[in-house]
């Protein structure tokens, strides 16, 4: 099993401020996507998404 956590960019959104992230060159949007994978026979076990 693996699982890898990544920022998956949206189209800005200022209504949706939990979603921005800053402390790169420059601020964007993004969402935080959590995936847990089977390895050996290559699927998806599970994901969940999240605000940035």
């Amino acid at each position: 099993m693996g699982v890898d956590g990544s920022a998956v960019p949206i189209l800005p959104n200022p209504n949706e401020p939990q979603n921005l992230l800053t402390g790169h060159k420059r601020a964007h949007w993004a969402l935080h996507f959590n995936a847990a994978f089977d390895l050996i026979n290559r699927y998806s076990l599970d994901y969940q998404t999240q605000s940035a």
